[in-house]
């Protein structure tokens, strides 16, 4: 066999099995999600297309960031974090007190929450809702409560469809 030849095809290869390494950094890191429902209106509709980078660690995550965890049920939530590790969190006569302090709400659907509530948030752990407070589940409800760094999943970092956007976080960083 010509050399040349045999170097082109060991050129290929390596090319080959180079670029199947990266997809699969890529895929391990980065996670195209679509979703479904409507429990993070107006932020987010069905259908809306991201891309999620894995979660490592809570102390990665802060207050507003978009997250997917595994819900109980086993189905894949999209929520908003709202309390870190140590906050307490309130919801009462339809507002929600982070620490004692009023959260300004008004990036949700309705501007109000139900569901009365009262925790403080574990240590490795987050509590989150979704921006539709009065239809989504999410830490609110026992079953679900503060989401465990074991259950969570990714962090949305950009929206691709309808509109390509990363202007989603309603507090200041």
């Amino acid at each position: 066999m010509d050399s040349s030849k045999d170097k082109a095809i060991i050129m290929w290869i390596r090319d080959i099995i180079l670029a199947v390494v990266i997809a699969l950094c890529i895929s391990f890191f980065v996670k195209p999600t679509i979703v479904k429902g409507k429990s993070m209106q107006p932020n987010f509709k069905d259908g809306d297309y991201l891309l999620a980078t894995k979660i490592f660690s809570v102390e990665s995550l802060e207050k507003g960031d978009v997250v997917t965890f595994k819900a109980p049920d086993g189905r894949t939530y999209i929520k908003r974090v709202i309390g870190l590790p140590g906050d307490k969190i309130e919801v009462k006569e339809g507002k929600v007190y982070i620490n004692g302090i009023e959260d300004d709400q008004s990036y949700t659907l309705d501007g109000q929450t139900d569901k009365e509530v009262s925790v403080t948030v574990p240590k490795n752990a987050v509590f989150c809702m979704g921006d539709n407070r009065l239809d989504s589940e999410d830490s609110r409800k026992k079953d679900i409560g503060c989401v465990s760094i074991d259950k969570l999943r990714w962090k949305v970092q950009i929206r691709l469809f309808p509109e390509i956007t990363t202007d989603f976080q309603v507090y200041d960083k």
